[in-house]
This record gives structure tokens, sequence and C-alpha cells, in this order.
């Protein structure tokens, strides 16, 4: 005769919480017996592969009521697509694990150097990646968008940090104007987060130019006193070494932190030059 064994002591021995089965139980996974006044339930070893098949189906994604279906009716032909579909998924969640795993460890590079004075006022000329741009504001005031792009705008927003702050001054007659703040992605990253990238959002090309590195502190946040302090040291690069601008400035905020009572905002400015 086959032992059956109160709730508390059968998940106690299989290593899972009372809790677990009877929500297995109200999913109608497994099937337990009554007994008595105080109604009891009771398992038996035959529910364990059940139970555990169950678990498994979990972790790769699967919601109770899916699983009562794949264990009592469904075909092996709808379980294999079930399966695609679900590897499918998790392959994308994983993809965009990595990339904030990437970030996470630039991150953590990024704070090092700060620590040791070894990020602000370093510049170098190199390739600018590019890049996309998602506009939300025209200096400090929201700019108006359609119901449609501001979902769009939230896809991006829950994307970071992936997705950066980043704010970008126009450059016309060789004058730097006309402040705009949103946010920016790498454009092969968009891709793979599968981000909406048409109009407002733009496309900034890969170019050559200027990186420079600014750890400053907060000050007036007026528009042209933004630009003038967030430029000042970069412009006097470009003067100093007979360098010509080419182009919008792209300007990502990679971290706030706080020294001293005062909230540093640190920074890489990009600015595409003239080629030679």
């Amino acid at each position: 005769m086959m032992d059956k064994y109160k709730i508390g002591d059968f998940a106690a021995n299989l290593g899972v919480t009372p809790d677990l089965l009877k929500h297995y139980e109200k999913h109608n996974i497994i099937n337990s017996e009554k007994r008595g006044e105080g109604g009891y339930r009771y398992y038996h070893l035959t529910q364990v592969p059940q139970i555990l098949e169950s678990k498994k189906f979990q972790k790769l994604g699967f919601k109770l009521r899916e699983i009562e279906n794949m264990l009592h009716h469904n075909s092996i032909d709808t379980l294999v697509d079930s399966l695609i579909e679900k590897t499918e998924a998790l392959a994308d969640e994983i993809s965009d694990k990595q990339l904030v795993l990437h970030y996470a460890q630039h991150l953590c590079t990024l704070l090092r150097d700060i620590q040791n004075d070894n990020f602000d006022g370093k510049w170098y000329i190199g390739k600018i990646g590019s890049r996309y741009f998602f506009p939300h504001s025209k200096g400090y005031n929201f700019a108006p968008i359609s119901r449609s792009v501001r979902d769009q705008l939230s896809n991006w927003i829950n994307s970071i940090p992936v997705v950066e702050q980043c704010s970008r001054i126009t450059f016309h007659n060789k004058k730097y104007s006309d402040l705009t703040f949103g946010l920016s992605i790498n454009s092969e990253h968009a891709e793979t987060l599968n981000l909406y990238v048409e109009d407002p959002v733009e496309e900034i090309n890969e170019s050559w130019g200027l990186i420079y590195q600014s750890s400053q502190v907060g000050g007036n946040p007026k528009e042209q006193d933004f630009i003038n302090r967030v430029l000042e040291r970069p412009l006097h690069v470009l003067e100093k070494h007979r360098l010509t601008p080419n182009g919008d400035i792209l300007i990502r905020t990679l971290l706030e932190t706080l020294d001293n009572g005062g909230k540093y905002y640190h920074r890489i400015i990009m600015i595409p030059l003239e080629s030679e």
C-alpha cells in the first residue's frame, strides 16, 4: 500500500512549500485527497513527477494555466510550438540582460576613473559611433508630441540604462545654440532592443570628432549659460589644436554623483570635426 502524506510532510520531504502545492492544486496541476473534519490534504509519491515537471516549465517562463494545459490537454505538436516561442523569448531576454550587464561593467570602470581623478578633462580624437537621439524638450520646456510617440518614448525610458540621458546643441553659422534635451542610444543597441527609430527620433551618423570627458558641478539652468559652461573647455581644446567643428554636439550624461555637498554631472561631449 502506498503511503500518503499530509501537505506539510509532503512539502518538507520534496523541498517545496505547502503554499506551492496549494497553488498547483488551485490551477488543477495536481489533486489531493481530503480527509476528516479538518479537511487535511494528503498527497502521494505518484504526484512528484507532475510537480517537478511544473517547476521545470515555470523556469522556462510558462504560466500555471499554460502548464495545466500542457500536462493534461495539449498535444506534442502544441508543446513544441509553445516551447519554441518561449525559447525565442528567453533568447531576447538574455540579449537584453547582456546589454545591461555590459553597461553596469562600464559604469564600474567609470566610477573607478572618477575616484582616481582619471576622468575629468580627458579627451581624444576618434570615431563617434552612429546613434539615435529621441528629443523630448526644447530648452527647458517639453516639446509637443502625439500620443503614439509618447508611447514610444515610454519604451525608450523603460530601456534605461542602455538608453542614456542626452542633450544636443545645434551648430549653425559657426555658433552654438538651441539646446535640446532627450535620450540617446547606440544604433546597434537600438536594433537589439527593437526600439522605435522613426520621426521624431533622429539618426546621428558615424563621424570622426573630439570626445571630451567632463565632470562639472551643477550650475545655472539657463539655456545659454548651460551651453557656455559645458562647452568652454572642449572648445578651448579645438581652438588650441586648430580643429574645426562640423555639426551638432551630443552630450551624453553618464552619471550624477554627490561630493562635498555638491552634485556633479559626468558627461561625454562629442563634437564632430571637419576632415582634413
